[in-house]
This record gives C-alpha cells, structure tokens and sequence, in this order.
C-alpha cells in the first residue's frame, strides 16, 4: 500500500473538514473544524495530509501562538482501514520537524477521551505526558473543558526534558 505525506493544498480544505467532522461525529476524539479553518493551516504551512490512490485518508495540523512559543498539534486523523499502518506517526513527524530549529514547546491535548494509540505516537517522537495546569492559557482557544483528559510536550530547545 502506498501512502505518501504530503503539506495539504488549497483545494483539499472542504475534504480535509470532511474527514475531520466525520471522525468528531463517530468518536468525539477530535473537535470539528470549518473549511476556512482548514484553509487557514494550508495557508500558514500548518496541514498535512496522507494520501493514498488520490484520497485525503489522513490529516493533522497546527495551531501556532508565537506570544508564548508553543504550537498545537491538533485534529490528528486517520480513516479506520487505515489505521495501524504508522500514518499518524508519520503526519505528526512531518509537522514537528518544520518546528524542530524553531525552539518552541510542542503541545497536545486530548480531548474527550484517553489518548489512546496517539500517546504511543507521541512518545515515540520524543513527547513527554505533562500535567494540565502546565499548559499555557493560550492555548485553549476553546476554553479549559473538563472533557481534556492528558496533556503532553515536547520541547524543541530541551528546556523542559527530563534528565533520566
């Protein structure tokens, strides 16, 4: 199977919604997006997509808020059959390297449920499981909700790594 990563287009916007909202309805683990906030990430840089045979099967974007130096990784999506194949590993790897000599903090929440396959992910690209309250007000664009299960970080500077 062949599946290639890929920053998304213009033109993909009202898919890439699509695909995203279909999820939100199914599981509630991602929030729904409009097509002009779609638009907005491509504009920026701040989308990518998984492709396979011509067909948006995977996305994942991010927030930016260069007054306090994080990003959000947000709306990580992969169609169901598609699943298990490493293509959340590999979206999330594509955008966190755009931001790796940026030296800002990488966020991820969870929303709605546990983390699930995506806390393996992020672990497996250096994230860090943090608490709540260390997350700057910034980024809940939405609020603070009670249904945000786990916050998790990675530092491109090394600023707040472990030292194991």
């Amino acid at each position: 199977m062949k599946v290639s990563i890929r920053f998304a287009k213009p033109s993909q916007a009202g898919k890439i919604a699509k695909l995203i909202n279909s999820e939100s309805k199914k599981s509630g683990a991602v929030m729904e997006v409009t097509e002009d906030e779609a638009k907005r990430w491509i504009k920026n840089r701040n989308s990518v997509v998984a492709m396979h045979g011509g067909v948006v099967i995977g996305h994942e974007a991010l927030n930016t808020w260069p007054e306090c130096g994080w990003v959000e990784l947000r709306s990580a999506v992969v169609k169901a059959e598609f699943r298990g194949k490493g293509i959340g590993y590999m979206l999330a790897k594509k955008l966190i390297s755009r931001h790796m000599k940026k030296n800002m903090t990488i966020t991820f929440i969870s929303i709605k449920r546990d983390a699930g396959k995506g806390a393996g992910i992020l672990s497996a690209l250096g994230f860090e499981e943090v608490s709540m309250d260390e997350i700057p007000g910034e980024l809940f664009s939405v609020g603070r909700s009670r249904d945000m299960r786990k916050a998790f970080r990675l530092d491109t500077d090394g600023s707040h790594r472990r030292q194991d």
